[in-house]
């Protein structure tokens, strides 16, 4: 049979189990805000990697605008400083401004070559001179002026 416990055991083996569930809550607790603090030390540290992966992110295409830029600014031929500066505002790549730029050189040569074409149709009507035009307003002062001068020197 078991032995009857007197009220000192009794009160210290109440103490004791107090003093451990007190241990454990305190444990408990302690592993509860470690967590908590881990937790939280993981949400501060995703969100400083976030801030870097943005901050890469950012600093990437800032360098390839101005890479962009430059490589517009470079390929840019003297005369179409404007169509430049309306390429960077449009975002257009240094390839496609140079495609436009040798479309526009193209067309620009085909003008100029039909310009001369009309310009040489044009002359082909006019018939050579007879010699036998007289001379009117600054004309002929400078005839007149080169005759007195011929004649000063001798």
């Amino acid at each position: 049979m078991p032995t009857k416990k007197t009220p000192e055991e009794l009160a210290a083996e109440a103490a004791a189990a107090e003093a451990t569930a007190k241990a454990q809550a305190d444990a408990d607790a302690e592993a509860a805000a470690k967590i908590k603090a881990d937790a939280e030390a993981a949400e501060v540290a995703a969100k400083e990697e976030q801030a870097q992966a943005i901050k890469a992110a950012s600093d990437a295409a800032a360098k390839a605008a101005e890479e962009r830029v430059t490589g517009l600014y470079a390929a840019t031929p003297a005369g179409f400083e404007a169509v430049r500066d309306e390429a960077i505002k449009s975002g257009s790549s240094v390839a496609a401004f140079e495609a436009l730029i040798k479309a526009a050189k193209s067309e620009a040569a085909k003008s100029h070559a039909s310009a001369i074409g009309k310009d040489t149709d044009a002359n082909a009507t006019v018939k050579p001179s007879t010699g036998k035009e007289a001379a009117t307003g600054d004309e002929a002062a400078a005839t007149a002026i080169l005759a007195s001068y011929a004649k000063a020197i001798g």
